[in-house]
Order: C-alpha cells, then sequence, then structure tokens
C-alpha cells in the first residue's frame, strides 16, 4: 500500500543525523525516503509535485528531524506543510518528530510527542520509531465487507 514505510525530512545541516536514521531503519527492514540516496530518482522530476506525494500519501510515517536550520528552510517548510496536510487524513500518529535542539516549529502542536534525540540516542530513536511502525502495523486491517455477495455461475454447456 505504502511505497515508504518512513520520508524522512530535515535541513541539510542535519543530512549526518538523517543518515543514521536512513541506514539504521534500512537495516532493520524499513523502506525509506531519503533525498540525498535519491538524487538519480529526482533527477529531471518536479520536486514540489513529486515531494507533495512522497511526504503525504506514498508514504506511512513522515520523520521530521526538528531543529533551528529546518525552521528556517523553505523546503523543510514545505515538507512539513505538506505532511501536516496529509496527517488530517490519517488515523494514526503520521508525523514523528525528532528534536535535535529546543526549536519549536509552526504548526506542530505543543503538546505532540517528540523524540529527543539528544536524551535518547540514535538506537534508542530508531528503535522509537520502528515501535511505532509495528504498533500501527499491527491495528491495519483489512476491511470487513458490511455485505458479502454470493454469485453462482449460471452457464450453458454450448
Amino acid at each position: 500500500m505504502w511505497n515508504f514505510d518512513f520520508a524522512i525530512s530535515y535541513a541539510d545541516e542535519e543530512r549526518g543525523i538523517a543518515n543514521d536514521i536512513y541506514r539504521f531503519l534500512i537495516n532493520k527492514g524499513a523502506t525509506v525516503f531519503f533525498s540525498n540516496n535519491e538524487k538519480s530518482f529526482l533527477l529531471g522530476k518536479k520536486l514540489k509535485s513529486k515531494f507533495s506525494s512522497v511526504f503525504s500519501t506514498e508514504t506511512k510515517f513522515v520523520v521530521v528531524i526538528v531543529s533551528k536550520s529546518y525552521r528556517r528552510k523553505n523546503w523543510t517548510k514545505f515538507e512539513l506543510n505538506t505532511a501536516l496536510f496529509e496527517s488530517i487524513n490519517r488515523q494514526y500518529e503520521f508525523i514523528l518528530p525528532v528534536r535535535i535542539d529546543d526549536t519549536a516549529l509552526n504548526g506542530l502542536d505543543d503538546d505532540i510527542c517528540y523524540i529527543d534525540f539528544r536524551k535518547e540516542g540514535l538506537i534508542e530513536t530508531i528503535d522509537l520509531l520502528y515501535q511505532k511502525h509495528q504498533e500501527i502495523s499491527d491495528q491495519e486491517t483489512e476491511p470487513t465487507p458490511e455485505y458479502w455477495v454470493l454469485c453462482f455461475g449460471v452457464g450453458s454447456d454450448e
């Protein structure tokens, strides 16, 4: 159903942390969109159009690496706004913020629970992200139809 389990939204200044998160999630078996590794895939594409779908309908979770740099950049604002708009359609926590400093982001509620990378470190951050993935995956089930239609074949022997 999803092209990606996670899409990582980050400012270029936090590329190293984003790359570490990407590598560890991949090692756990997740599919992850990390734009730094998608250069040939993105080449020639209209980025606003592609990122609009990647940070919304193509992805199960968006991991936002929250920092001063993130708040200043136009692209990260675009990615966050795309994810915020999509979050309205989700029945679960779609945006998973990872804080690397005390920056607050417009659009994210003041009481949203963050992962504090400074306290948790890389391994615990990955474990928490992956646990959230597993929790939501366990809750997702195929919908049961309200009506069952039973069809019997009627045919001729001709």
